[in-house]
């Protein structure tokens, strides 16, 4: 461009030249020569020009292309640096969280197992589970001293029909005692045998009451051992038989033959079954029926048990709330609300779940479904 831009100046200084030589009156044809070769160095700074100008335009779409090229790049880069924060962020904070939060849903099932420490370099997570495992420990602690506390309630509730019952073969041994001192000389062997054999009969039953109280009472750690539903029904029928008798409440049993044992921890089930058969006695003030009623689930090993009251029957609108803590539909004085919830988390603890049905003024039914072991459902 600039050898062509200098020819183009030298030839328009020689017309220049020529010119002036000429004077203004002659005739231009002395510089047709100069004329073409001044065209032809237009002609080729022109065709310079433009192929300068193509240059740079491809020069530029070039750099255009490589810019959106690099900004796409830049782009699939910080999205993949995105990404991968995001799962680092998730895997160091996000899911901690989200095993703490499946972790309380345990819990509210009565299930107070520690969470493992999570595995990563970050101090804050360590710290905050070592932090939700304390709470658990101490969460477990106030379990059982509540599940303490209601079966001391319960033992309370029972104590008047525990005297009672007491009371019946005690009386029955003092007035056979007495019998045989005054009329030990007219008394010939048979009849002393016999009045012999009630007061042993008598004394075995009281021992039996007192041995069943005791065996619910006591307060060591609970173990899991095999246990006969029916056996552990029937027993728990005894602690409460007197209650009903006094309330004119018939008590029908019905245990399925060969229903299978279950695991589980003999004396918190007995809990709740007594505040089940508790309750339905306490819901039929003008006398009733409790049926118990054991049987194998179809299909499985689970064991079924339904207890079911033709008493007073509790409102529909009461029924989502009847296991919520403290809440009672008894009058003041009479229930804590607390009894249902507890058997609630025992039987959660247990694996099994616990339903109610109930129609007012037609009674109230509670089905406990417990696995064959714990954990273990079907």
């Amino acid at each position: 461009m600039r050898s062509l831009l200098a020819a183009y100046g030298k030839v328009l200084s020689r017309i220049d030249a020529a010119y002036g030589k000429s004077g203004s009156g002659s005739s231009v044809e002395g510089f047709l020569p100069q004329e073409e070769e001044l065209r032809s160095l237009g002609r080729r700074l022109l065709d310079t020009a433009k192929a300068w100008s193509l240059a740079e335009r491809f020069a530029i779409n070039k750099l255009s292309e490589r810019a959106i090229q690099l900004f796409l790049v830049s782009v699939l880069v910080f999205t993949a640096l995105g990404t991968g924060l995001a799962f680092y962020v998730a895997k160091l904070l996000v899911r901690p969280l989200e095993q703490m939060e499946e972790r309380m849903e345990q819990i509210a099932r009565g299930n107070f197992a520690p969470l493992p420490e999570p595995k990563t370099r970050a101090q804050e997570p360590i710290s905050l589970f070592r932090a939700f495992n304390r709470m658990i420990q101490e969460l477990e602690r106030r379990q059982d001293e509540l599940v303490e506390s209601r079966k001391m309630a319960a033992i309370g509730t029972l104590t008047s029909g525990i005297a009672h019952e007491l009371n019946n073969p005690l009386n029955n041994i003092l007035l056979t005692a007495e019998a045989m001192k005054e009329e030990l000389a007219k008394l010939n062997q048979g009849e002393l045998a016999e009045m012999a054999e009630d007061i042993l009969s008598e004394s075995e039953r009281a021992s039996e009451i007192v041995r069943d109280l005791l065996d619910f009472a006591r307060s060591e750690r609970p173990s899991l051992e095999e246990i006969n539903v029916g056996e552990l029904l029937q027993q728990t029928l005894r602690l409460v038989s007197n209650q009903a008798a006094v309330a004119n409440i018939e008590v029908e049993v019905r245990i399925e033959e060969g229903i299978p044992s279950i695991y589980g921890e003999r004396r918190s089930l007995q809990q709740v079954f007594l505040n089940l058969f508790v309750n339905a006695i306490q819901a039929m003030p003008n006398g009733g029926t409790l049926t118990v009623r054991a049987h194998k689930v179809p299909g499985t090993r689970d064991v079924a048990v339904v207890v079911s009251d033709t008493g007073v029957g509790i409102p529909s609108e009461y029924l989502s709330r009847i296991f919520d803590p403290f809440f009672t539909t008894k009058e003041v004085g009479r229930g804590t609300g607390l009894g249902l919830t507890v058997a609630y988390g025992i039987v959660e603890k247990h694996g099994g779940k616990i339903e109610v049905e109930s129609q007012v003024g037609r009674g109230t039914t509670f089905t406990v479904v417990l696995p064959h072991q714990i954990g273990v459902g079907g």
